[in-house]
């Protein structure tokens, strides 16, 4: 639409508002970011340039990366020894909500983000989650680019995490979002298709190319 191409310059900010870490009397941003992006998913505001735009923005990867930080994971090694059963990922996770104690004397409350395990029992991964998977099932009905992206970064490892250390109703609402995005039918190609084997539906033409 023509007011969504307007915002365009604007769309990766407002989604990276959807994975950032806030301090806690700040998180409500995330809410409000996240049901921006529910109304522009939900009204089908999205087009194939648009999709075309977020995958040449790596929108996808760089929110997998901020919610990677806003669990407390801080490299995939870290996720690969939690799936595994170790306690790496757990060593990440509780040492991000001790990080800066006696900072100059503020407090935890004015100054510090809120990640790890505080963020999931205050619905700070579920919200991510939705962002992310709201974003790549609409724009499936264009393009499997953004699909793409999300397997190439290892989007299923993260969110296995995810679940693996969700607690009461959360676990449930993580778990429905999973299923949305792995159920998802991507208009053209299969979910092998990643963004980087794709035509530009802008610049390129109906034929296979080259």
């Amino acid at each position: 639409s023509i007011v969504t191409d307007q915002l365009r310059p604007y769309l990766p900010g407002l989604f990276s508002l959807t994975v950032a870490a806030y301090p806690a009397h700040a998180m409500h941003i995330q809410s409000g970011a996240l049901a921006v992006v529910d109304v522009l998913c939900e009204t089908a505001s999205l087009t194939a340039s648009l999709v075309w735009y977020l995958h040449e923005r790596k929108v996808i990867m760089h929110m997998l990366d901020d919610l990677k930080e806003l669990s407390g994971f801080e490299s995939e090694e870290d996720l690969g020894m939690d799936l595994e059963g170790g306690d790496g990922g757990m060593h990440s996770m509780h040492s991000g909500a001790q990080r800066g104690d006696g900072d100059g004397g503020k407090t935890r409350r004015d100054s510090e983000l809120v990640q790890g395990l505080e963020a999931e029992a205050r619905g700070a991964w579920v919200a991510a989650t939705k962002a992310i998977v709201l974003l790549v099932t609409s724009s499936c009905r264009h393009s499997p680019a953004l699909l793409g992206d999300l397997e190439q970064s290892n989007g299923y490892v993260l969110m296995t995490h995810l679940l693996c250390r969700s607690t009461g109703a959360n676990v449930a609402v993580l778990l429905d979002q999973v299923l949305k995005l792995v159920s998802v039918q991507p208009s053209r190609g299969g979910r092998g298709s990643t963004g980087a084997n794709l035509r530009n539906p802008v610049a390129g033409g109906g034929g296979s190319g080259g």
